[in-house]
């Protein structure tokens, strides 16, 4: 099965509001499913791509990124987390590249944005199919 652009975007959307714990020690896949999933409902009322400035997009990486980078995953989602930060690295980075009142742009990601999309999607289908499912349940996906 292959996890789509459009599933990958949704996700990384998730991310950047997600709220991680801040911990040395690893939390569980279901802790980890429950943070993910409760970081899209944190965007009240749900976010409308086409209403994302580059400067709400970049505020909003900059405090996930803090909280992502503090979680400590199962050792399952390494991988599929260490990607997800880079993602969030990149689009961090290109947010901040545009004036902070224009409307974010997915295209302006460009093809490298695309690659590292390829690779989360990669990193997801990697996963032992339980941690797959308890993402996708919890809403996490």
């Amino acid at each position: 099965m292959r996890f789509g652009l459009p599933a990958t975007a949704a996700l990384l959307v998730a991310l950047w509001v997600g709220c991680f714990a801040d911990s040395e020690e690893p939390v569980s896949l279901v802790e980890y499913a429950e943070l993910c999933a409760e970081s899209i409902t944190l965007a009240d009322p749900p976010l409308d791509a086409e209403e994302v400035t580059w400067g709400f997009l970049e505020e909003s990486l900059e405090s996930s990124l803090e909280r992502f980078r503090a979680t400590v995953p199962p050792a399952a989602l390494s991988d599929f987390h260490r990607v997800s930060i880079k993602g969030m690295d990149y689009m961090h980075g290109v947010a901040s590249e545009h004036p902070s009142d224009e409307m974010a742009n997915p295209l302006a990601l460009g093809i490298e944005g695309v690659r590292i999309a390829y690779q989360i999607a990669q990193a997801f289908e990697d996963l032992p199919p339980e941690a797959r499912r308890t993402l996708r349940e919890a809403g996490c996906l």
